[in-house]
This record gives C-alpha cells, sequence and structure tokens, in this order.
C-alpha cells in the first residue's frame, strides 16, 4: 500500500496520526497500513494538533522521536494533559539514531515514559513489519 492507498473502514481499524520527518514519513505510515489502520500523515506538531483538534477522533499517535526543529515531548505532554485526548495511544519511535541519540536514548526514553508514552520504540533499522507488530500490540483489539 502506498500513502495514498487506506485500507478499507471497518470497526477493526484504527485511526493513526503519523508524525515524522520526510526520511521517514512514508516508512511510519507503511508500518500502520501493514497492520490495517487508516492513516493520517503530519510533518509538523502543529499539524498534528488540527489533526487531533477535528472533528475525526485518533486513536494512536506514531511519532518520530528526533524531528527537525520540533520536541515531540510538546506534543506529548499536549496529548497527555487534555481530557479531550485521554484514550489518544502514544507511540515514540526512535530509528536510524545519530551515536549522541543512541547514547541519549535511555534519558529521552525514560522522560517519555514520564510524560505518558504508551510505547517507546528503538529500532537501529527501520523495520516496517516490526513496527506494524508493536502497533497491533499496544492497540486493543477493536470490536
Amino acid at each position: 500500500m502506498s500513502i495514498g492507498e487506506q485500507p478499507q473502514v471497518d470497526e477493526k481499524t484504527y485511526r493513526v496520526l503519523a508524525l515524522g520527518t520526510a526520511k521517514h514519513l512514508e516508512q511510519i505510515v507503511q508500518g500502520c497500513l501493514i497492520a490495517g489502520h487508516e492513516v493520517i500523515p503530519v510533518s509538523s506538531i502543529h499539524d498534528a494538533m488540527e489533526c487531533l483538534d477535528g472533528d475525526s477522533p485518533i486513536d494512536l499517535v506514531v511519532s518520530e522521536t528526533h524531528l527537525e526543529s520540533e520536541s515531540v515531548f510538546d506534543l506529548l505532554k499536549a496529548v497527555k494533559s487534555k481530557k479531550r485526548y485521554d484514550h489518544v495511544r502514544f507511540m515514540m519511535l526512535c530509528t536510524n539514531a545519530s551515536d549522541l541519540a543512541r547514547f541519549a536514548s535511555q534519558s529521552i526514553q525514560s522522560a517519555a515514559n514520564m510524560l505518558g508514552a504508551d510505547k517507546y520504540l528503538i529500532m537501529n533499522d527501520f523495520d516496517v513489519k516490526r513496527l506494524a507488530k508493536e502497533i497491533d500490540a499496544l492497540m486493543p483489539i477493536p470490536g
């Protein structure tokens, strides 16, 4: 499936907001699609908040940990601090990290967990199928 192709929406489908850099956003979208969910790709926290505040509910946010000139922690705090989003699960994804990012990974993961991230996933090399499995494990079976 490509970014333009969405799975047929039914009662077993979640709406996933995918936030990432140009380098990884398509791979994040592919993982969500393989898991069988509807995906809304965005490339900024501003766009993510507009989607979250929209009429169609979001069930899961999958975000790259290391964004360009933005802090994913700002989005995580916004999602976890508002009752309107209390049902939204949040997965942070660290992939293809630089040496500095790998060094700081444990601290970043601890901060993410303290702020309410439901999953902090580290992948040395991006694995779309693993991401799909991790999404399946995180989300309850709809129905």
